[in-house]
């Protein structure tokens, strides 16, 4: 579904799809230069990030992050956990040295994060990874 009269005003939605599993939609947004990634859980909260949640294994916990380039999102990641049918936010880090990029679940309680940094701004961002413990 298209909203707007022209480019800087106007927003899609675009469903992606129901999962049985956690009862809950996830929508896609696009804006004018930004996007956002919207849950909408069966009780009807909704929750709204720059990527995509990413979701532990056992589906118990997600992983929501937020880079430099998400305006008007911050750096942050952040860690959700399922406890009595809702989500919970458990644990929150806003970097302020390094951008979160991309997050992978190695296991249902061990991350990879890959930190951008910009050491030498002229000469592009450098990729260092870091492995973090959930418990």
């Amino acid at each position: 579904m298209k909203v707007g009269s022209g480019a800087d005003d106007e927003i899609q939605h675009t469903y992606l799809g129901y999962v049985p599993r956690l009862k809950y939609h996830m929508l896609e947004v696009s804006r004018y230069e930004q996007g956002a990634y919207i849950i909408v859980t069966a009780a009807g909260d909704a929750f709204e990030w720059g990527n995509p949640p990413v979701f532990s294994p056992d589906m118990r916990r997600m992983i929501a992050l937020s880079s430099e380039t998400d305006y008007p999102y911050e750096p942050a990641i952040r860690l959700y956990q399922l406890r009595g049918g809702a989500w919970q936010k458990i644990w929150e880090v806003k970097p302020a040295t390094w951008d979160p990029n991309v997050v992978s679940w190695l296991s249902n309680n061990t991350l990879l994060v890959r930190k951008n940094q910009w050491p030498h701004p002229e000469a592009g961002p450098a990729y260092t990874y870091a492995k973090m413990l959930v418990q």
